[in-house]
């Protein structure tokens, strides 16, 4: 197998599936709850880990399942009806529709001549009626990484939250809550940083979390009760449900250390293999998608529709795991510049130059 999908889920390490494993065999071994609590600490820990991977304080982090549970929880916090919220063209489908459902009144980044996010345009439009700032940092789509540094530094209400979608950039590219200027931010583990699924990292600023409505999804484990009524714990855990499935939360962990012990090698490492993707589709002759493709680990190959097919067919039989994402996963772009179909590829540190040239050589023959 060739697997070049870590944007979808990065191949857990070997050490993060031992250690999940571990403790299932613990389990299996004293009970499940005897077995949690013998690793109380070292599920603690994880929190502590997470809060230094994107410079943040310990109690400004939820250990959420996954993006979107982190990013709905924190979105529906805030008050949005009948207000502004200016998203990038690039926002992830299901953030757009907790938008929409929540009332808040949407509107679309402005581009400059080029496709790209104008943040000149931006602050031009920003007022005391903007209720949220929308973006991913890499688009899942084409991989495009949006200036969000730029247009975080932009002067915005006190009231208007800075919502950052980390989901396909925490792992293969720096993240700094402090360097973004983020009021919340969210992402998952099992991508860039090759955890196991179900495990997420939410961030949610200390001065928002009183400016915040009552939890909506708080269980007992979010809420405080003061002898007459319950009230929002006061940090971020009040994002988070009670319980927490422990072996996912032990190879979270890992995952975090392994990171954490190189991240700069990492980053380099990844870069590294996405060049050489898109040097191999510019051999071949092949379109990429998006107007900012360099700077990520995503690479989309543009093709046209009856290609896709055949191509996906082929690199399927050859057991090459990649993605074929659908244009509506991000519904806000211009359908007009985004026609065709998309082939995605995300290689990690555990791909080859040699194993990309076989998957340029399938094409080629498809």
């Amino acid at each position: 197998m060739i697997y070049l999908n870590a944007a979808g889920h990065g191949l857990p390490d070997p050490a993060v599936r031992a250690r999940m494993i571990r403790h299932l065999q613990r389990e299996d071994e004293i009970g499940p709850i005897q077995a949690e609590t013998e690793a109380t600490d070292e599920m603690a820990s994880v929190r502590a880990k997470a809060a230094c991977l994107i410079d943040a304080h310990e109690d400004e982090i939820a250990l959420p399942p996954w993006t979107t549970s982190g990013w709905n929880a924190a979105v529906l916090s805030l008050p949005l009806e009948g207000r502004r919220v200016l998203v990038a063209p690039g926002e992830w489908a299901s953030n757009i529709a907790l938008l929409q459902r929540r009332g808040a009144r949407i509107e679309t980044m402005p581009l400059d001549q080029a496709g790209r996010v104008s943040v000149e345009k931006l602050a031009q439009v920003i007022d005391d009626d903007l209720a949220a700032i929308c973006a991913p940092l890499v688009c899942s789509l084409t991989g495009e990484r949006y200036p969000l540094r730029e247009i975080g530094q932009l002067a915005r209400p006190e009231s208007c939250a800075f919502v950052v979608d980390a989901a396909q950039a925490l792992g293969q590219v720096p993240v700094s809550v402090l360097d973004l200027n983020a009021d919340i931010l969210a992402a998952p583990v099992r991508k860039w940083l090759r955890g196991p699924r179900g495990t997420g990292i939410l961030y949610v600023r200390r001065r928002w979390l009183d400016r915040m409505t009552p939890s909506l999804v708080a269980d007992y484990g979010g809420a405080i009760w003061d002898g007459q009524t319950f009230k929002d714990r006061p940090d971020a855990r009040r994002f988070e449900a009670m319980g927490s499935f422990a072996p996912q939360r032990l190879g979270m962990g890992v995952a975090l250390d392994l990171y954490l012990a190189d991240p700069q090698g990492i980053q380099t490492a990844i870069a590294g293999r996405a060049d050489h993707v898109r040097a191999a589709a510019q051999n071949a002759g092949i379109a990429l998608a998006g107007s900012e493709p360099l700077g990520s680990g995503i690479v989309t190959l543009r093709l046209a529709p009856d290609v896709l097919g055949p191509a996906m067919k082929h690199l399927t039989d050859a057991e090459v795991v990649v993605k074929a994402p659908q244009r509506d996963c991000e519904p806000m772009r211009d359908p007009a510049t985004h026609d065709g179909g998309f082939l995605r590829i995300s290689p990690h540190v555990y791909n080859t130059p040699d194993q990309i040239d076989r998957v340029f050589g399938i094409l080629a023959a498809a």
